[in-house]
């Protein structure tokens, strides 16, 4: 039986954005490692890039471009890429144009704005009668932004604010928290948190035969001051940083997406 487990997608969204990727290896960017019954297994791999939906693997691999979008080697080849060829990328969704001034004057640079999709898979025999025990474990990536604009009165006439907040679930008290820091530290530089976003792909669970049978999810947000925002159903508090969640004959019907906010460290 052929076993896929696809990885949580990785993207540069926002300049001010950045992705704490645990590897500097190209495809095993998350130090995927997967083992049945306590003995490791080899995965073969496939990646896709793709732009407003659409594969545009095949395309990169063409100009030499890595599909990681966050290496540096990813924005070196993306510099070597003919200016004819630019409005190609940003018709396609591909890249957007930034400009830097390192004190060598305005430079104009092309930033990636794919999503690369990672799935190990293998092949697996299933003996009857016996229970075969498969363990994955691997590093999520970490989307970052220096500060945060929740909190701000001003957000809800925002358009994306919305589709944010149904992501990350985020409810009444939430909001209060955020808006009664950010008025702690009006008139002061800064913004009273960073924003930390994390994917975890947990639909795959539902292409099992049945249902998960105990399923135990622990959300930790690191630090006690810090908030934390995600989508569950009879989530208990376990300790000042940790969040439980149980369910019995689980079917997933959705991903995981936890959004932390930390305070900055005192300067």
């Amino acid at each position: 039986m052929l076993v896929a487990f696809p990885m949580p997608e990785v993207r540069l969204d926002e300049n001010d954005s950045n992705n704490s990727v645990p590897t500097e290896d190209p495809v095993n960017l998350l130090g995927f490692t997967t083992m049945v019954n306590g003995q490791p297994v080899k995965t073969e791999v496939e990646q896709r890039a793709t732009a407003v939906e659409l594969d545009r693997t095949q395309l990169l691999k063409a100009l030499g471009i890595p599909l990681a979008p966050h290496l540096r080697a990813t924005h070196e080849a993306l510099d070597k890429v003919p200016r004819e060829k630019w409005d190609e990328f940003i018709r396609l969704g591909l890249a957007e144009i930034e400009e830097t001034d390192i004190g060598k004057g305005p430079e104009k640079h092309l930033i990636p704005r794919w999503a690369l999709h990672t799935t190990f898979y293998w092949e697996q025999t299933f003996k009857a009668k016996v229970e075969t025990v498969i363990q994955h474990r691997y590093k999520p990536s970490v989307g970052e932004s220096l500060g945060t604009s929740l909190g701000d009165p001003a957000l809800a006439r925002e358009s994306w604010f919305e589709e944010y907040k149904q992501k990350y679930c985020m409810d009444r008290d939430f909001l209060s928290a955020v808006q009664r820091a950010r008025s702690a530290v009006r008139g002061r530089a800064g913004s009273p948190y960073s924003e930390q976003r994390i994917a975890y792909v947990l639909r795959t669970g539902a292409n099992w035969s049945g249902t998960i049978g105990e399923f135990r999810l622990v959300v930790d947000k690191g630090d006690s001051d810090s908030l934390v925002s995600f989508c569950a159903k009879g989530v208990k508090k376990l300790n000042a940083t940790q969040f439980e969640v149980r369910a019995s004959d689980y079917v997933p019907d959705g991903d995981l997406s936890i959004l932390i906010l930390k305070k900055p460290p005192p300067r």
